[in-house]
Order: C-alpha cells, then sequence, then structure tokens
C-alpha cells in the first residue's frame, strides 16, 4: 500500500470528521485473517441516505462539496484492493475501510 495515499485516504475521513462533529472521533484498527480493517466513527449528524447512496454507486455526478473527500479516499480504499463502508450510526457517521493482506 502506497503510504501517501494512505494518509490522504484517512487525513479526508478525520478531517471530514474534525468539520462536521463534535470533533469526538474515534479511531480502531484490526488485523484479522489476513484482513486489515479501520474504521473512524464520529459523533455528528450522519449524511443524507441520499449522498450515502450516491458513494455506493460512484455517482459523483451532483456532489459539490459534501462526499468529494469520501469518494476520493473510497478510490484510494479501491486502488489496494480495499472496500470502503459508509453508515450512519446511532451517535454519527461510521467509515469502515477493509482491505485483504493476503493480495
Amino acid at each position: 500500500m502506497d503510504a501517501g495515499l494512505f494518509y490522504r485516504m484517512m487525513e479526508n475521513i478525520i478531517q471530514n470528521s474534525l468539520n462536521y462533529s463534535s470533533g469526538i472521533i474515534k479511531v480502531t484498527t484490526s488485523l484479522f485473517d489476513d484482513q486489515f480493517m479501520v474504521e473512524c466513527v464520529d459523533m455528528g449528524l450522519g449524511l443524507s441516505e441520499e449522498v450515502i447512496a450516491r458513494l455506493n454507486t460512484c455517482d459523483i455526478s451532483k456532489i459539490q462539496s459534501h462526499g468529494l473527500g469520501l469518494f476520493i479516499s473510497r478510490q484510494i480504499a479501491q486502488l489496494h484492493h480495499g472496500e470502503m463502508e459508509v453508515t450512519n450510526h446511532s451517535h454519527g457517521l461510521k467509515v469502515s475501510f477493509y482491505f485483504d493482506l493476503s493480495n
């Protein structure tokens, strides 16, 4: 994995969390059976389901300010054969990255 791109991927997520939440952010990592997981949960308002749906379909045609950093992070994860999952969490937004290290 390219360290610079990984840094940019995480910087996008953390900066979004700082900008759109109360500043409380929990970042966790885990490694299990050759799968590396990074998860960022903030205590903000979350995203509209419309933005989440556009992120999941890679449709950035209507993204102006909300979601572009997330889309770039998704592209970086995919470039490294990973997946990104964005969901509203009971107390904010949860962004999870999964990377299969056996590749």
